[in-house]
């Protein structure tokens, strides 16, 4: 199912304490306690130069840089067309490089819309 026919939100705090054991604003994309939730990339993000990422490294102070290709190869790792492009018109100092979004991505495999968002 394309990711357009769930409706993603944010986990409410309950939420992401039951799945992920990890503390508010200490959530990292490793070692989450229940290891079957998909982790999704956007697109727009394996385009980032260079490709560095610093995320949630499972404490509040603590931080865990990756590279994008090194994110993208976790295997619960999905990357999705998730944001819509904007309009680089509405940027002129260009702080924005254009998205590619065309793309629609196919649900993970083994998971299930429960366990990924509601649907519609």
């Amino acid at each position: 199912k394309p990711l357009s026919k769930y409706k993603l939100r944010l986990a409410t705090q309950d939420e992401s304490d039951a799945i992920c054991g990890f503390p508010h604003n200490g959530v990292a994309p490793v070692g989450l306690r229940e290891p079957s939730v998909p982790l999704l990339i956007c697109r727009a993000v394996t385009e980032l130069q260079p490709p560095t990422l610093f995320l949630g490294g499972g404490e509040v102070d603590l931080k865990l840089q990756l590279s994008v290709p090194q994110l993208a190869a976790l295997p619960q790792a999905f990357v999705v067309s998730a944001s819509d492009p904007r309009n680089p018109a509405d940027y002129p100092r260009g702080e924005l490089q254009a998205q590619d979004a065309a793309d629609e991505p196919a649900t993970p495999p083994g998971a299930t819309p429960a366990s990924t968002a509601l649907p519609d």
